[in-house]
């Protein structure tokens, strides 16, 4: 489906411009975070978690003040629902209405057949709870997987900084959602790519655990070099990759 990855992609710009934001407090990247938000919502509304999610780690971590709050989150809010709007048709004429129905429909996303899981087809809702864990691990680079545990560790160490606490709660709070709700599962964990942007940039925090640049040059080698191995390996099918 296309738009996972293009999901995926909105959500980079969004998580790129909220950390901007953090940095500099520019009113530009405020408003380039909710439109963004708002386009991701309008390709699948369980987007809006992420506006959420991250304004809820700035309040946590900052503790602004009642007015910064009240501002920052009535601009941000009121952008991201007109840029939502603004994009999707369908809520145009009745925009409460029509977005509630879509609300509606997506937690209860009526899909009753099945998918595959350790050679036994199981319906959608009935996938058991290790299913997406289990995709994500087969499918992604050992060396990531590595890179992304010890970039973890070192986010848990600095999670009064709002940036660390916000990469790794935006991947790894739907994950565990998904686990723990049971979430409808199709082929694969293509549903949950947007995922992969925070999962990359929690990764990269081990680069700030090796202190001389040339482990760092070897790591990120390593974590390229070994990938293209196995793409060259499989051609015609480049495009898979299974530990």
């Amino acid at each position: 489906n296309s738009k996972d990855v293009l999901f995926m992609a909105i959500l980079a710009w969004a998580l790129y411009f909220f950390l901007a934001w953090l940095r500099s407090k520019k009113q530009s990247q405020l408003l380039g975070f909710a439109i963004a938000s708002g386009i991701m919502a309008s390709l699948r509304i369980q987007g809006l978690y992420f506006p959420v999610l991250a304004l809820l780690v700035w309040v946590l971590a900052t503790r602004p003040s009642w007015k910064t709050l009240l501002r920052t989150c009535s601009v941000a809010g009121l952008v991201c629902l007109v840029s939502l709007i603004a994009v999707y048709p369908y809520l145009w004429l009745n925009p409460p209405a029509h977005l509630w129905e879509v609300i509606r429909t997506a937690r209860h996303f009526p899909w009753p057949w099945g998918t595959l899981t350790n050679g036994v087809y199981v319906l959608s809702r009935q996938t058991p709870w290790h299913y997406l864990p289990l995709w994500i691990t087969v499918t992604t680079p050992l060396l990531f997987i590595g890179a992304l545990v010890c970039g973890s560790v070192k986010s848990i160490g600095n999670l009064r900084q709002p940036a660390y606490l916000l990469l790794l709660t935006s991947w790894l709070l739907p994950i565990l959602l998904a686990m723990a709700l049971q979430a409808p599962m199709y082929d694969g964990w293509r549903h949950y790519y947007f995922v992969w942007p925070a999962m990359a940039l929690t990764a990269a925090a081990t680069f700030t655990l090796l202190a001389r640049p040339v482990l760092q040059f070897l790591l990120l080698a390593a974590i390229g070099i070994f990938p293209g191995i196995d793409i060259v390996r499989s051609h015609p099918h480049s495009m898979v990759y299974f530990n």
